[in-house]
């Protein structure tokens, strides 16, 4: 029975040492994407009561490095939904702009990216979803993707900063 204990520690402990096999944030981000495109971030921040957003983008080229960020606010957006896309809509904007021919377009909405890449409808972004397809037809290739939260900060950062940009201090009533 000792033995079998000891046995068990001992393996336990190898198993501590042993090194995991690990993936970069680009493999985990970019295993769909073509080897030349280069790399969207997109992402809003919707506030309900005042129906505002704010949306960020980045733009990076094949080897990751940043080569536009933007963001903007916008008022009376329905929903974080309807500001998802429109954060994408002017992502893919901006990256035709710089001519980049190859697009991969990351985001944090899975029911975007899901609407994206089945052809799918939804009421209420049914415009705003046939524009970023018109778009996005204009590149040689254009993929959408659906990326944790915690590989989408960046995007996230820029958001949260446009809103909280566009808010006006409230002056109290007399």
């Amino acid at each position: 029975m000792q033995k079998a204990i000891k046995e068990a520690r001992s393996w336990q402990s190898a198993k501590l040492f042993q090194t995991k096999k690990t993936h970069s944030r680009r493999d985990k981000t970019t295993e769909a994407a073509h080897c030349e495109a280069f790399l969207c971030y997109s992402d809003a921040s919707w506030r309900s009561p005042s129906q505002d957003c704010g949306v960020g983008w980045i733009i990076k080229n094949p080897q990751l490095s940043v080569i536009q960020k933007g963001s903007s606010s916008r008022p009376s957006v329905s929903s974080v939904l309807v500001a998802e896309t429109l954060a994408l809509k002017v992502a893919i904007t901006a990256a035709l702009a710089l001519g980049v021919s190859r697009l991969a377009c990351f985001s944090d909405c899975k029911e975007l990216t899901t609407l994206l890449n089945s052809n799918g409808q939804a009421n209420a972004i049914d415009g705003l979803l046939s524009d970023v397809r018109d778009l996005s037809s204009v590149f040689v290739s254009c993929t959408f993707h659906h990326v944790p939260r915690s590989l989408n900060e960046e995007a996230d950062a820029l958001a949260k900063s446009a809103l909280d940009s566009s808010l006006v201090p409230s002056v109290p009533e007399v």
